[in-house]
């Protein structure tokens, strides 16, 4: 058994939990990030793990891409979802607007793990819109920073050795 984790990551939270992810899978494990890949032979790989940030309720535009382009060779695998967002009770509503159905229907696990927000890594326009979020949910009460989730890195990694 080989595995394939494939993920983007913008700020480094998703791409360390991908690593993390690899070091517990039993089976030989690659990483890649799709914004360094042109083009990849999954043929060699038995299980498939996408996983990315969630921003605006968005999944990378690259990732979505690549599901798409690559569906076909990805519904013979066994295949992982997980996202990384500060949100963790809307996994589900991130997970069905962002992954293609019949994707989902093959997945063995889908996880949320969590967040981190490094805000002097952040772009101006994510900076704004932090501080926008950040501004509104302390208005409201429900004010919380993103926490990193790593009990659910462990869970996934074992639905891949125990199957």
């Amino acid at each position: 058994m080989k595995n394939l984790i494939i993920f983007s990551s913008t700020y480094g939270y998703t791409e360390k939990c991908a690593q993390d992810l690899a070091g517990k899978l039993k089976a030989q494990t690659e990483t890649v990030n799709i914004k360094n890949a042109k083009t990849l032979d999954m043929s060699h790989y038995d299980n498939v793990i996408i996983g990315g940030s969630i921003y605006m309720g968005q999944l990378n535009k690259e990732l979505k891409g690549f599901m798409e382009s690559y569906k076909q060779e990805l519904l013979q695998k066994r295949l992982g979802f997980f996202i990384c967002c500060g949100f963790p009770e809307q996994l589900k509503q991130h997970i069905e607007m962002n992954i293609p159905k019949e994707l989902l229907q093959k997945s063995v696990a889908t996880e949320c793990f969590g967040g981190q927000m490094d805000i002097s890594k952040m772009g101006f326009m994510h900076k704004m819109i932090t501080k926008m979020v950040t501004k509104a949910t302390a208005k409201n009460g429900t004010a919380r920073m993103p926490e990193p989730m790593l009990q659910n890195i462990e869970k996934m990694a074992q639905a891949f050795n125990n199957a």
